[in-house]
């Protein structure tokens, strides 16, 4: 196909007349069934433009936008001199038609061939065949068309015999003539463009026309795409734009009840509902309408409606809650009460729908009042999810990329449509056709959070806007919020890990996956880089910094080489150290006096291998092999300016050594060594058995044990510094606070320390949810959160607030901000 339209370019530059020909009009010779158009000044760049814009070029795999990319890939070889008007129409479901118009000018000449001359009935133009595609040509009055319909091609010529070649409608040429001066264009037939998404979103709700054209002028830039233009609308035939004519738009407020999981609103505002609702009279039936609710209606200035999942949730801003309170009292029933906020049951579930369809069709059942907002939903569920983020100021309008985009906007407007495009993209999954379904779930829109469009209704016509951009922007507020979500190529083998940054202060984030492939990722959610090993990373990343300097390096072992990598991946010399044997545990780090003059210890089986920072071994310490396999990683504590270094072996022996690898403190009992690590407490070691037995030892090896009673035998713990956290079963202890947890299969309880703040994470993984605590057993606010694995919590972006790493799906990272 690139072919063809390449071979038809070079025909248009070739075909040149010597003569003086008359000029004829571009935008007469576009197709009268023209669902969308796009006009380039500068149309060697447009296919460029299209490929480096980061929110377009996630669609590359879709069938519009490859019906497009394709055919614009001739680009990189001719220029047109003049603007190209690029045309599509529908034969039906399956066949479109793309035509091109453009001025003949000099070119080059015409590469090997098929072509073939059509002429009848004073009709004439050329057939092209390449590679089993067909493409029809015709130059007149100067201007050059090709389409892929010969029918098109035919219709415009007999058009042009028979003196009748005009725009398609006075409407047409009214938008038309708005376009500027921008390298891309694009007018769409809101009448026609309406039925083409209706047969690729099938399962969606059908309304009424919207309006006749939509002329738009668009500003692609690599991380942004902003579009400004008019809309126009029939004055006879009813076109829902028109419900607003005779309104004066109000400021949108309906983002500040949106949960962040919705996948997106439409806000309408007014200031006369008389007028609305006389404009809407038109698409209802005389009973449609419940004059018995005007004065309630009469006393907003916004109403919309939010999508959440399958649910339609109603929202209403009022220009006194008071007022609106009074004026819905008759409408509702006590039911429940949540955070102190009465939810209400409502009694007649169709009285929006009877007064504002078709703009609104939804039924709801439960309502509460927020400030001046009013909420109706199907359930209590949701009900309760938008009071708790509004409680806590974490709902969509509360967050300062939602504010951005605004900030690119209008401040008012009659309509507002807002896509939150992580969320939309799984809403509409099920809502495109099966051929469809596939390319929208393989949808990756990396940074960008929402699409926002809107109609601001002048006389007459809507001006509008919109806008798609790449945001990095934090939320605040109270609660959690999530600042990003990236999926990787594969999955994950590993949790994500932080790992310091020494430029930002802050952590970026490494992460293994099954292909074992090491990926660096920023703060900002930005793959740094990515790093192929030769195996699965045993045990976690840990940090060092060999040269002293406060440059952080990555240290780990895979099953035969032992990685020092620095912060861009690349390998810390002399390292990597090779081994033929397999390497049977994580690698152990000891830096004894915290002077970062690292041991780096290595276990193969039952040998026991030491290294300095130099990668050389070190001759000094004497212990080699142990009497049977080494089970645990080996530790290093330290007690009381005391060196004790411990190594557990399979047949129940824990050696407890010093520095040089002899024998420190000497034990005679065996153990039945579960997976806990050894801990100090109490200037004592202390382990938990794989019979759930809690074993100390103290500095001259006494050993005592305590059952510890649980009727789960499924008892895991953490211990750092004076904070003491176990688990067992659904029992969670932190300190002496206890914590009942729903029932689940949980991960080990992560300490972790943000700022001085000691934050403790845990994850159900039947449930996927992550829930995070602090010190005194106090869950923090908006949690639990989606999670997979556990959560490790740092201030990875260097504002003072922690944020929680944690694997969400098979491929993804997700990073939350705790504000």
């Amino acid at each position: 196909m690139k072919q063809v339209w390449l071979l038809l370019l070079l025909v248009l530059l070739a075909g040149c007349s010597s003569e003086k020909e008359k000029k004829g009009n571009l935008s007469h010779y576009i197709p009268d069934e023209t669902s969308l158009l796009i006009k380039s000044t500068n149309f060697s760049t447009l296919s460029s433009d299209i490929k480096n814009n980061s929110f377009l070029a996630a669609f590359s795999k879709m069938p519009f936008h490859t019906f497009f990319s394709d055919n614009l890939e001739f680009a990189g070889y001719i220029n047109p001199a003049s603007e190209v008007l690029l045309s599509t129409t529908s034969e039906n479901d399956s066949t479109h038609h793309l035509t091109l118009i453009t001025r003949q000018h000099p070119g080059h000449s015409i590469p090997e061939k098929t072509l073939e001359t059509l002429s009848y009935e004073d009709i004439s133009l050329q057939r092209l065949t390449l590679n089993n595609s067909i493409i029809y040509t015709t130059m007149v009055d100067s201007v050059f068309i090709a389409s892929s319909s010969q029918k098109i091609l035919e219709t415009l010529l007999l058009k042009r015999k028979n003196n009748k070649l005009k725009p398609i409608s006075t409407q047409f040429e009214r938008a038309y003539s708005t376009l500027g001066a921008q390298d891309i264009s694009i007018m769409v037939n809101a009448e026609r463009f309406s039925e083409v998404l209706q047969k690729a979103f099938p399962k969606t709700e059908k309304l009424p026309p919207f309006a006749s054209w939509i002329s738009l002028d668009a500003e692609v830039q690599p991380g942004q795409l902003k579009l400004n233009g008019i809309a126009l609308a029939h004055d006879t035939i009813p076109q829902l734009l028109t419900v607003f004519n005779g309104t004066n738009p109000q400021k949108n407020l309906l983002a500040m009840v949106t949960p962040t999981s919705a996948s997106g609103f439409v806000s309408y505002t007014y200031d006369d509902f008389d007028v609305v609702q006389k404009n809407l009279a038109p698409f209802q039936q005389k009973n449609d309408t419940l004059a018995d609710n005007a004065a309630l209606f009469a006393s907003l200035n916004e109403i919309g409606v939010i999508t959440k999942d399958s649910e339609k949730i109603i929202g209403m801003h009022a220009i006194s809650g008071t007022i609106t309170k009074e004026l819905l009292e008759p409408l509702l029933e006590n039911h429940s009460e949540f955070r102190d906020v009465s939810i209400k049951k409502l009694k007649d579930t169709a009285v929006f729908k009877n007064t504002f369809n078709p703009l609104i069709t939804s039924t709801p059942t439960y309502a509460a009042q927020l400030e001046d907002f009013f909420v109706f939903t199907d359930n209590t569920s949701a009900l309760e999810e938008i009071i708790t983020q509004f409680l806590n100021e974490t709902t969509l309008g509360n967050l300062p990329y939602y504010e951005e985009h605004m900030a690119k906007l209008s401040s008012e407007s009659s309509i507002l449509l807002m896509g939150i495009l992580p969320n939309l993209k799984e809403h509409i999954i099920g809502k495109v056709s099966d051929a469809n379904r596939k390319n929208v779930s393989d949808l990756k829109l990396g940074s960008h959070r929402l699409l926002a469009l809107q109609f601001v209704y002048d006389s007459h016509f809507a001006h509008v806007n919109g806008i798609v951009m790449e945001t990095q922007s934090q939320s605040r507020g109270t609660g959690v919020s999530q600042l990003f979500a990236i999926n990787l190529e594969n999955e994950l083998l590993s949790r994500p890990q932080f790992f310091s940054n020494h430029i930002s202060k802050g952590k970026d984030i490494v992460v293994q996956d099954v292909a074992n492939k090491l990926h660096l990722i920023s703060a900002q959610g930005r793959v740094q880089w990515t790093k192929q090993i030769d195996g699965p990373i045993l045990g976690e990343i840990q940090e060092v910094d060999l040269l002293r300097n406060g440059r952080i390096q990555m240290a780990f072992a895979t099953k035969n080489t032992f990685y020092i990598l620095d912060r861009n991946g690349k390998e810390a010399n002399p390292f990597p150290l090779k081994f033929k044997d397999d390497i049977t545990q994580p690698l152990a780090i000891f830096d004894y006096d915290n002077n970062r003059n690292y041991r780096f210890v290595i276990t193969q089986g039952r040998a026991i291998l030491m290294y300095d920072s130099q990668g050389k071994s070190v001759s000094g310490f004497t212990f080699k092999k142990a009497e049977s396999k080494v089970v645990l990683p080996p530790k290093h504590i330290r007690i009381s300016n005391k060196d004790y270094i411990l190594i557990a072996e399979e047949n129940g022996k824990l050696n407890i050594l010093h520095r040089t690898g002899k024998i420190r403190v000497g034990v005679n009992s065996k153990f039945d060594f579960g997976e806990s690590q050894v801990y100090s407490e109490d200037a004592n070691f202390v382990f938990l058995t794989s019979k759930d037995e809690k074993v100390s030892i103290n500095q001259s090896g006494k050993v005592s044990t305590q059952n510890l009673g649980s009727s789960s035998k499924n008892v895991v713990w953490e211990l750092s510094g004076n904070t003491k956290v176990t688990l067992d079963d659904n029992i969670l202890r932190i300190n002496n606070q206890k914590v009942e947890l729903p029932f689940g299969l949980y991960t080990t309880p992560k300490i972790s320390v943000s700022n001085r703040r000691i934050l403790i994470s845990i994850t159900d993984l039947q449930q996927q949810r992550t829930y995070v605590y602090n010190s005194l057993g106090e869950l923090l606010s908006n949690f639990p959160v989606y999670g997979t694995s556990i959560m490790e919590l740092s201030d990875a972006t260097n504002n003072g607030r922690p944020n929680g790493v944690v694997k969400g799906g098979s491929k993804e990272v997700v990073l939350y901000e705790v504000n």
